[in-house]
């Protein structure tokens, strides 16, 4: 074989390793989507930052598979994406997905996982009797401060803590705990629960509120169906809403 035969074989040899790197190879750059945080309060804005896309190209913006807007890559192939507030959720927490697609190339494409949040605050036993200890559960108070409190306003006024704010949806989680106690007096109260250890009041701009009654169950005596009602020892407080 001729010097410049091999040559020409060295040639081919090289073009096609080249070929095949360039089938193996992964792309130069790979879409992603970024977020200020991991979870939002329902009603909140929430902003997301997408990379990798074709400079000038168009960008469809999807929440949850529906389609809410479209905008251009900047000079750097990055996407600014911000949902003013996020819409209602049928439940405490739910899982949503923030979607970005090259419409000029679909391939380009990147999710971001996210959670969204009420603020809310449930107790179990949900109808209970002065001096029961409740289970409580909480979310959506990060943010404001590092523990909760439940300072209740009634013919009685009492603050309590009701434990520790944890995790990006601030959820709380405590037992045992009594927010009135035997022997207050019947009325109405309101439970405001925030993280503020002394009460503000209304002023307080992260706050759930929750109404409850006490009420006297009254008896009759066994002695006779005339006989006049008498109060009995008996109270319950009976959540308003």
């Amino acid at each position: 074989m001729n010097p410049e035969g091999k040559t020409m074989k060295i040639r081919l040899a090289v073009a096609a390793a080249a070929a095949l790197t360039g089938v193996l190879a992964p792309p130069a750059t790979a879409a992603g989507i970024v977020s200020d945080r991991l979870c939002y309060r329902e009603g909140e804005a929430a902003s997301f930052l997408g990379t990798g896309f074709q400079p000038g190209q168009p960008v469809a913006v999807s929440l949850d598979g529906r389609q809410i807007g479209t905008r251009d890559a900047d000079a750097v192939g990055n996407v600014g994406a911000r949902v003013l507030s996020l819409p209602e959720i049928p439940r405490g927490e739910q899982k949503r997905a923030l979607s970005m697609s090259q419409t000029s190339n679909p391939a380009l494409n990147a999710t971001k996982i996210f959670t969204e949040t009420k603020l809310y605050v449930v107790t179990k036993p949900g109808s209970f009797k002065p001096g029961n200890r409740l289970r409580i559960r909480a979310g959506g108070f990060y943010g404001a401060g590092k523990s909760l409190y439940a300072h209740v306003r009634g013919p009685r006024k009492r603050n309590l803590r009701i434990g520790a704010v944890k995790g990006d949806c601030g959820k709380v989680s405590a037992t045992k705990k009594v927010l009135l106690k035997r022997g207050d007096r019947p009325g109405f109260y309101i439970a405001q629960f925030d993280t503020n250890r002394k009460y503000r009041g209304l002023k307080t701009v992260l706050q759930f509120r929750r109404a409850y009654t006490i009420r006297r169950i009254f008896k009759f005596s066994r002695q006779s169906s005339l006989s006049a009602p008498v109060l009995g020892t008996g109270a319950e407080w009976v959540p308003n809403g």
